[in-house]
């Protein structure tokens, strides 16, 4: 029964969703998540920016010590953000009457608000591995931060298990790559 008991949410890829999809019978789409978060970002720019106004700028006084930081910058920080808590209050709810106890992504900056709410709500993250990282990226490297990353990384095989995803080598587990059989078909 665990192979039936799963809901497949898919967010669309550079606008477009794969079709034909195995498990389509299970597919549930997400795009409206990304689309409220970033149409509504605009309207709420001058909430959240009041509501963080330390924060962000104690952030951008600690980038200011690394980069030069411009004005368009901090408008995509305050965008980002609020994109994030749209994302984030969107979902809760969807996620709470699913009461998953594991959520599965790819990738994780894409989900940043499901893992924050798994930590939260007490259900564990699991990222897929989605691409071959030969060396250090702006999207995996860095230290760990158990408040935003996934709970565990899950790899295609066991060459793949370093320490270029920015996550402590005991939360890498290699799954061995899922289509191995359909290349060789």
């Amino acid at each position: 029964n665990i192979k039936k008991s799963y809901i497949l949410f898919e967010r669309w890829q550079n606008g477009i969703h794969q079709k034909p999809r195995m498990h389509s019978d299970k597919c549930i789409y997400w795009d409206f998540i990304p689309f409220f978060a970033l149409t509504f970002s605009r309207l709420f720019d001058g909430v959240v920016t009041k509501k963080y106004t330390n924060h962000i700028k104690g952030l951008v006084s600690d980038l200011s010590k690394e980069f030069d930081v411009t004005d368009e910058m901090i408008k995509d920080i305050r965008r980002e953000l609020s994109c994030f808590i749209i994302s984030y209050k969107l979902s809760s709810p969807i996620l709470k009457a699913c009461s998953p106890k594991r959520v599965f992504l790819a990738p994780r900056t894409t989900f940043n608000y499901v893992i924050a709410l798994g930590k939260k709500k007490n259900f564990k993250s699991y990222e897929l591995q989605h691409g071959i990282t030969l060396g250090q990226t702006k999207l995996y490297s860095g230290e760990y931060n158990d408040a935003i990353d996934p709970d565990y990384f899950l790899t295609f095989g066991k060459g793949n298990v370093s320490n270029l995803f920015g996550i402590p080598l005991e939360k890498i587990k290699n799954i061995g790559y899922a289509y191995g059989c359909y290349i060789k078909d």
